[in-house]
Parts: structure tokens; C-alpha cells; sequence
């Protein structure tokens, strides 16, 4: 980092920045000729001298004196990949960073993924942490009150927002795909950069610095909020999209590109239906409880390859059966999704690389999901593989479930005379099909007894071939259809 010595800085002393870094005893210097600075050197407040024009004095005491920021690692709090990760910046507080994990109160560690988050980890702080943390002294929440009951000019919060966001830039915070690092060197000279110092001006006067809302809120364009990359894209991920809307799918339709994230998609582009294994429909009947609606009707979802690959193969790990739109809605399902595409070899390599850019292009624009589009879609998603295949036909002996033609929507409704009528013959019939049933079993096992016994008798030996497939956790086989794949 760029910090020379004998600089003046305002309101600090020659060795100590505002933000907590020291400029004495760096580690050596870059190829630029700047300044390394070691790890415990990084700075260790989000507060900057700027902070009294814009923020009120209760949000600038605890930039200030109850929040710090520090740089994530395998001796604190590390969590592998993206946020929490090591050399990832977060915010702690200052009073309990030594007390173990489980005995901390909630919100007292934060990693924002981006910048724009800083403001709502420090309100969240502020809410939550704040009141329930037992470390934090005496005289610093009496202070906290004396600041909290006062009142100030306010700044709308727009403006505050993006002043944290920028301030935060100001002291070497840098925004990735998997959170915030120090990688910039922090702004030395005692002036804020002219960005910020063009939020400041909007913010204390909004009418007279209007012509400035461009630059602090360059405007978005509208397909990139949609998550729609196709315009920026590569060519090959533009193909792929492409190629994607005009081949047929039986889960995603036409219709739903213009609402549908390009990423999710392509996603659903990749399965095909497939019919439930008996086996696996067997264990997960009895956790399932109730039993699902569209039990008999539902389909799963398929990787295309793979069926292509292994037609004759009963199970494969390319087939998920989400059994309610909840486990369908469930992010882990998605997760697991994109892993198998992602990680499975016969994938052609294009499809990987597509969804792999617009996973990127996603993260470099900062753009989420619209509230409720995906659960949009994946309500639509479940009526398709609910009703996917048509429902078996009831058996002579089976009892037929009470339902009347308005229930099902077909036809005319019954009055409830002629709909008790109807059932009253079908439940008779069912129980004349069922005591046939019953003698019918009663002299088979007078004239052979030891035939359910014995494991050459067809019986058994069908019993024994489910028990086989239920230990081995075999699938049904594959009938390919014109384009799309179903394993029946």
C-alpha cells in the first residue's frame, strides 16, 4: 500500500492514519515503489474525517469505537470459500472479538459481500448486537443512549448508503465475487477522492447538486436486473442461449425467457423427465408423510447426457426427485443441480463455460434475483413434473378416492344425493371385489400351503427380486423418446 512517511494529515498525528494503519516499519515495497504493509498493519475502524459532515453522531460512534474491521484467517472464524474466508474483510465487535464463538451475542461478526452492505451490517449491529452483548462496558452503551436520545439533521438514506459504500473504498476495501479484501491502497492524502466528495456535496444539498444523481446512481440497465447477459455475454454463451430458446424442453417453455435469469435457464435446459424408482419411491414414501398429492403423475428430473450415455442402467446419480414444492424450491436443490452439470463429463464443455460466465456476470454487476420470481417459476415448474405423466387407472379392487366432478374440475357438478348415490355403488363394488379377493386367497392356501414358503413358488421369488432392488437402490430403465429422455 501506497502510505509515505512525513505526509501531513489532518487531525492525526504523522504516523497514524485515520483508519488505524500504521506508515512506520513497512515490509518492503512493491514493483510500483509502494509501500507493503503487513497484515496487522490493515486498518482497524471504518471511520474516515469526512465522517461528521454526512453521518449522524450516533452512526459515527459505532464506525468509530464499537465496530472494528479485520481480515479473516485460519485462526478466526474461517469458513472455506466466499465470505468468512481467508483475507476476507468482515466487521467484529470490538469488546467480544476475544470471546469464544458460542458465548457471543448475534451480529457480533459480519462479512458484507459487498460494499453497498457495510450501512445494514452496522444498523444490524446496532439492532441487535448492541443491547444483548455483556462485554461491551457500562459507560459505552450510557454513551450510546445519551447520542441515541438526541436529535440531528437527517440525510436521506440513499445518501448514507452509498457515503459508507465509497468511505469504505476511501481506506483500501475492494469488492470481489467472493466479498470484500484490502486491495487497493488507501487514500493518503488527507482529501477525499472526488467521487466521495461528490456524495457528500448531493447529500447536504440535493437540489443545487441534482446534475450529480448520474454519477453517484449510474443507471442499470434494464436486462441486466433481470439478469438477462445475452447482450454482454460471449459468443459462445450467446450461442448457447440461443440454441437453448429454440430447442423444445419439457420443464422450461418459451414463455418463460423473458421473466427466467438466462443462468437458470439454460439450468433447466439440461434435465429431461423421469419416472420415480420404485424402490427409492418406497424409502422416501415413508418419510414423506402425507403421502404427495401427485404421487402416481410426478416426474424427476434427469441429466440428458447421462440418459443418452447409459440407456440400459436402472439408477444413476443424474436423477432428483424433489417430492413437494418446497424441497423443489430449496436452494441445496438448485446447489445440487448446478453441481452435477458443472462436474459431470458428458456435459459438452460449452454448456460449462456458459453457465460458468453467467454465474461471473452475475457477481460482477451485483444483481439478485427479483423478490418472488423464483418462486414463481418453480411453482410453475412443480405443475409440470406433478402432471407430467397421466394417472394410472383405478383397479377393480382398489377403493376409489371420494371426489365429484366439480372437485376435479371436469364437467358439471353433482348435487350431493346423486354424488352419495355414485359412491355408495363404487364402495359396494369395491367390497364384493375384495371378499372374492379374500376366499380366493383362502383356498389357494388350503390346497398349497407351503406355496408362499417356498422360494421357487412365483410369489416369493417376485418378493424376493424387490427385496434385491431394494438393498441394490436400482432405478427404473431408460425408453428414449423423440427428443426428450423418460425412465420408465
Amino acid at each position: 500500500y501506497q502510505l509515505k512517511e512525513g505526509m501531513p494529515l489532518p487531525h492525526f498525528g504523522s504516523s497514524q492514519l485515520h483508519c488505524g494503519i500504521s506508515t512506520n516499519n513497512a515490509v518492503g515495497r512493491n514493483m510500483f515503489g509502494q509501500d507493503i504493509i503487513p497484515a496487522h498493519r490493515y486498518p482497524t475502524r471504518l471511520s474516515i474525517p469526512t465522517d461528521e459532515k454526512i453521518l449522524d453522531p450516533v452512526h459515527n460512534f459505532l464506525r468509530s469505537t464499537c465496530i472494528e474491521v479485520f481480515v479473516s484467517g485460519s485462526e478466526y472464524n474461517s469458513r472455506g470459500r466466499g465470505r468468512g474466508s481467508k483475507s476476507s474483510v468482515g466487521l467484529r465487535c470490538v469488546h467480544c472479538k476475544h470471546v469464544p464463538k458460542h458465548e457471543r451475542a448475534k451480529q457480533a461478526v459480519s462479512y458484507p459481500s459487498r460494499t453497498a452492505n457495510i450501512c445494514e451490517s452496522v444498523r444490524n449491529f446496532q439492532r441487535t448486537h448492541l443491547g444483548a452483548c455483556a462485554h461491551i462496558p457500562n459507560e459505552v452503551k450510557q454513551k450510546y443512549r445519551v447520542l441515541a436520545s438526541q436529535s440531528y439533521r437527517k440525510i436521506p438514506l440513499k445518501y448514507v448508503k452509498v457515503y459508507v459504500a465509497e468511505a469504505a473504498c476511501e481506506i483500501g476495501i475492494v469488492q470481489t465475487p467472493n466479498g470484500l479484501i484490502f486491495g487497493a491502497p488507501p487514500n493518503t492524502s488527507g482529501k477525499p477522492s472526488e467521487k466521495l466528495q461528490s456524495i457528500m456535496s448531493i447529500a447536504e444539498n440535493p437540489i443545487a447538486f441534482k446534475h450529480l444523481e448520474d454519477v453517484i446512481f449510474p443507471k442499470v440497465d434494464d436486462r441486466i436486473k433481470k439478469l438477462k447477459f445475452s447482450h454482454i455475454a460471449s459468443e459462445k454463451t450467446h450461442q448457447v442461449i440461443a440454441n437453448c430458446r429454440k430447442e423444445e424442453a419439457a420443464f422450461v417453455y418459451p414463455s418463460d425467457f423473458p421473466t427466467l435469469s438466462d443462468f437458470c435457464f439454460v439450468l433447466f435446459h439440461q434435465f429431461v423427465p423421469c419416472r420415480r424408482p420404485p424402490n427409492t419411491a418406497f424409502r422416501r414414501r415413508k418419510k414423506a408423510k402425507p403421502k404427495p398429492e401427485k404421487w402416481d403423475t410426478l416426474s424427476g428430473l434427469c441429466c440428458k447426457y447421462c440418459g443418452e450415455a447409459h440407456p440400459a442402467e436402472r439408477h444413476h446419480k443424474s436423477m432428483y426427485f424433489p417430492l413437494d414444492l418446497e424441497a423443489l424450491h430449496d436452494n441445496n436443490f438448485s446447489h445440487n443441480l448446478t453441481t452435477h452439470v458443472m462436474t459431470c463429463l458428458l456435459v459438452p464443455l460449452e454448456i460449462k463455460e456458459a453457465l460458468e460466465e453467467l454465474q461471473r456476470l452475475t457477481a460482477e454487476h451485483g444483481v439478485t434475483t427479483k423478490r418472488g420470481t423464483k418462486q414463481k417459476f418453480m411453482k410453475k415448474l412443480w405443475e409440470r413434473m406433478a402432471n407430467y405423466y397421466p394417472a394410472p387407472p383405478i383397479k377393480p379392487n382398489e377403493k376409489p378416492e371420494t371426489k365429484t366432478a366439480a372437485t376435479i374440475g371436469i364437467g358439471p357438478s353433482l348435487d350431493d344425493s346423486a354424488t352419495q348415490v355414485y359412491h355408495d355403488i363404487e364402495l359396494q363394488r369395491w367390497d364384493e371385489a375384495a371378499a372374492t379377493d379374500t376366499e380366493a386367497v383362502a383356498v389357494s392356501k388350503k390346497s398349497s400351503p407351503a406355496s408362499f414358503d417356498d422360494k421357487t413358488s412365483p410369489r416369493k421369488a417376485f418378493t424376493a427380486d424387490i427385496s434385491d432392488d431394494t438393498c441394490n437402490g436400482t432405478a427404473t430403465s431408460m425408453n428414449s423418446g423423440e427428443k426428450n429422455y423418460e425412465f420408465r
